[in-house]
């Protein structure tokens, strides 16, 4: 089989700020805040050797990451091939939040969390996935939706505006997110692992 459906991770981890931090950290509201001691590093990886889609490079600041304030990052991704909506694949994706020293898997609840997608272009095309697009990703020629050419994309350092909205389940702690990419046959043909720690600051908007 033609080794098809590359493009999610891209959108994933360009849009870490809106989609990784905040969706891991609404997904907790089901665990009491968690009183963070020394903050885990940043880090991420390609989970799965020989991967067609993977990131080159990622960096996040600062570190911890601290929602309700700015954060830059710099971005560089592979996409292994093209990628429509007729062959769209599966998207597998698993968060955990450490609580009292034990990570907990964050369960799917309305389609966020640990869940499985078994449609990329569905998701990706949907209006809550659209709005949620950053003007960064745009900027730089990343698509937010289907379809996605096999290139590489870059975004360079660049500051990004994140808000607090004072949402008690927005909580602090330590997280850990891997999303697995399968193609139309089945086959895996990416995986991205992130760990990090996030802060949240007192209702403010950072303008």
């Amino acid at each position: 089989y033609q080794r098809r459906v590359r493009g999610t991770i891209i959108i994933m981890f360009t849009r870490l700020v809106v989609l990784l931090i905040a969706l891991t950290a609404v997904f907790a509201l089901t665990f009491p805040e968690e009183k963070v001691g020394r903050p885990m590093t940043f880090s991420w990886s390609n989970c799965l050797a020989n991967a067609q889609d993977k990131l080159v490079s990622l960096t996040i600041g600062p570190d911890p990451i601290v929602l309700g304030s700015n954060v830059t990052l710099t971005f560089d991704g592979i996409v292994g091939a093209s990628y429509s909506s007729a062959n769209s694949g599966k998207l597998s994706v698993k968060i955990e939040k450490k609580i009292l020293g034990v990570w907990v898997e964050i369960p799917c609840v309305e389609n966020f969390g640990s869940c499985d997608y078994p449609s990329l272009c569905d998701l990706v095309n949907s209006d809550t996935w659209i709005q949620q697009c950053g003007a960064v990703v745009q900027k730089y020629n990343i698509p937010c939706t289907c379809p996605w050419e096999a290139k590489e994309y870059k975004i360079p350092l660049t500051q990004v505006v994140t808000i607090n909205p004072g949402i008690s389940w927005l909580t602090s702690g330590d997280y850990y997110l891997e999303a697995h990419l399968y193609d139309s046959a089945g086959t895996q043909v990416g995986c991205v692992s992130v760990s990090y720690t996030h802060l949240t600051l007192p209702t403010k908007r950072i303008v």
